[in-house]
């Protein structure tokens, strides 16, 4: 419109429609379903309450004021109904993202949206004639046969793809697009529109996606490099920059679709706060971030258009509007999260917890991926710390050829790495003795956590736990873990935690307790902890004085003294992680050292970690007494 470069054709409408898919897709993906589960009840009441007042206010404003008819009326109140959380990394920034404000928001978030998608198939669908019990009865029988799909069939198909198919990049993110244009495809045959079959694939497919895995930062890259930009770009080409200066009518709409908005937010937020007792700053920060709208909206202002609700005048209105509250969103979230920040930290803050360094020692070329990827889901996400992977090669007359053959594998270990942008620097160490190699590299580079695999079949379990790990035990007093994964992290379900009793005593107990916490945040996996009923109850407490939000139950079991118990709490698809000790830890007894050949014997399909947290350096040259 402005300079006719380029003509809007064919080409520039399929990837403008593609781009709308995948950004609807991310939508889905991206959203936090355990801060969603936590604030059920409040992102329940928040999301309908802005979507109600968002349809009442502004069907009366634009069909009262604006003179607009039914149709448009409803769809430019529901286009005031969808809001986009582009202010979460700003109290992710600030630490945040665990206060309950943030947390409505997020859940809020998915509720209003979902509404206001569903509404938009009724509305396009009414204002083209299909009235009557008999479409709206196929609409509800269509819409539940598809979310089944969807949710129940494409999961378990994504699942199982996850869990048997070698872990490859192009074929992971070919078989997730799949998935998208498949849902996509779906919701049309069931009268929705696309971009909820898009939405509800991300939904759908967001725990088998952790947002530090590699697929993740491919699809990121792919959207915001190629498909994102053209939808952007075909949605600027419908607006016609003359209509500013000619018509006032744009800057009339505009100001009528911010109030209704904001008006909406403002209630909602109000609601909530004086329900469960916010604070005012936690009211506007609610509201700040429920101020920006973008994907959502955005679809439905140009799906008004394509089916003859919208005018040009109306879009160029959205767009006003969508500049306005992003601008909005991003200033009073800084400004009353930063608030709040302070708040919190009242009392000078000094930070005395050593920088984390993660250890990855490389052994076995076939289990490298697995242990690479559990490295990143565990490690935190705003470190800019380097990963290290490590090769200890014998010193013997083929010391150069180990030297190479271990090379191809720091390759192949940082090509999958950068794929989540994850930086790695190789360590390779020449020594007469693994063990001494990997205590080495840990006092070299102040490593604070050591990720190492199972060393395989049941003949060399024995040889791997009484020479090398023994040793290294002795040798080490920070965190190790030692994992045996028989299937992709990500596909994991629940994470089953086998703590001892005095656990909560270890000086590396809150170290394992927030790895625990990371990575069931990146999987949305919940924890169930296994101990002794007398020390339940101080363990649970002791936890939840780490992280009050760890989604957590219970069970009850004197699993130390019988270990062989632990696989009657196991299902398909469960972690186990067994908290150990080392000898003279306040947490040691006699049947702990009995847990690798133990855990040898389990299933091959089991996935288990043993874990041993870090210790008081002195506590390996003499008794601990627990009083």
């Amino acid at each position: 419109h402005g300079l006719g470069v380029l003509e809007r054709n064919d080409a520039i409408k399929l990837f403008g429609t593609v781009g709308l898919l995948y950004i609807m897709f991310i939508a889905g993906v991206d959203i936090n379903m355990s801060d969603f589960r936590r604030s059920r009840n409040q992102s329940l009441v928040y999301g309908f309450t802005i979507f109600g007042v968002s349809i009442g206010l502004g069907y009366v404003v634009f069909s009262r004021l604006f003179g607009f008819q039914t149709a448009p009326a409803l769809l430019l109140a529901d286009f005031c109904a969808a809001y986009t959380l582009i202010s979460y990394p700003i109290v992710s920034r600030l630490g945040l993202t665990q206060q309950r404000a943030v947390t409505s928001a997020v859940g809020g978030a998915i509720i209003a949206d979902t509404a206001a998608l569903l509404a938009l198939t009724a509305i396009t669908g009414a204002s083209q004639g299909k009235e009557g019990w008999a479409f709206w009865g196929t609409l509800a029988v269509s819409v539940v046969l598809f979310v089944l799909l969807v949710w129940f069939g494409f999961r378990y198909v994504a699942r199982w793809f996850f869990k048997n198919i070698e872990s490859e990049g192009v074929s992971q993110y070919i078989f997730t697009m799949a998935v998208v244009f498949t849902s996509a495809f779906a919701a049309q045959v069931a009268g929705l529109e696309p971009i909820i079959g898009a939405f509800i694939a991300g939904l759908a497919l967001n725990r088998l996606i952790p947002s530090q895995s590699a697929l993740m930062n491919r699809l990121h890259f792919v959207g915001n490099a190629l498909f994102i930009p053209f939808f952007l770009l075909s949605v600027g080409m419908l607006i016609d920059v003359s209509v500013f200066f000619s018509n006032p009518k744009t800057l009339l709409i505009s100001a009528g679709l911010l109030v209704v908005h904001f008006a909406a937010k403002a209630i909602a937020s109000w609601l909530i706060a004086q329900t469960n007792q916010y604070s005012t700053d936690e009211r506007n920060l609610l509201f700040g971030m429920s101020a920006a709208k973008t994907a959502a909206a955005l679809a439905i202002a140009l799906l008004g258009v394509e089916t003859g609700l919208f005018d040009t005048e109306i879009l160029n209105a959205a767009v006003i509007c969508i500049f306005i509250t992003c601008t909005i969103s991003t200033v009073m979230t800084e400004f009353y999260g930063r608030k709040i920040a302070l708040n919190i930290q009242q009392e000078p803050f000094y930070h005395t917890e050593e920088v984390e360094r993660i250890l990855v020692p490389l052994a076995n070329p076939a289990n490298f991926e697995q242990l690479i990827d559990l490295a990143i889901l565990v490690k935190k996400p705003t470190s800019a710390i380097p990963m290290y992977p490590l090769s200890v090669i014998d010193e013997n007359s083929d010391t150069k050829l180990n030297i190479l053959q271990n090379n191809k594998i720091f390759e192949r270990a940082a090509a999958h790495a950068a794929g989540s942008e994850t930086k790695l620097q190789v360590i390779t160490r020449v020594f007469h003795n693994v063990a001494g190699g990997i205590n080495g590299a840990i006092k070299d580079y102040l490593i604070t956590d050591v990720i190492m695999g199972w060393n395989g079949k049941s003949s060399a379990v024995d040889k791997f736990f009484g020479g090398i790990m023994q040793q290294l035990l002795l040798q080490s007093d920070e965190m190790i873990l030692v994992a045996k994964l028989a299937q992709p992290v990500q596909t994991i379900n629940r994470i089953v935690v086998a703590v001892p009793p005095n656990a909560e005593r270890e000086i590396g107990f809150g170290r394992w307790v927030t790895t625990l916490y990371r990575l069931s945040a990146q999987l949305g996996a919940p924890i169930t902890i296994i101990t002794p009923s007398k020390y339940l109850q101080k363990l649970w407490r002791a936890i939840l004085e780490h992280h009050p939000k760890m989604p957590l139950s219970f069970s009850e079991s004197n699993w130390c003294e019988h270990i062989n118990s632990l696989e009657n709490h196991l299902l398909d698809d469960d972690l186990l992680i067994v908290i150990t000790s080392r000898q003279h830890g306040v947490s040691f007894q006699k049947t702990l050292d009995r847990i690798p050949n133990q855990l040898s014997e389990l299933p091959q399909t089991t996935n288990f970690i043993i874990l041993y947290p870090k210790q008081l350096a002195l506590a390996r040259y003499g008794d601990v007494k627990v009083e």
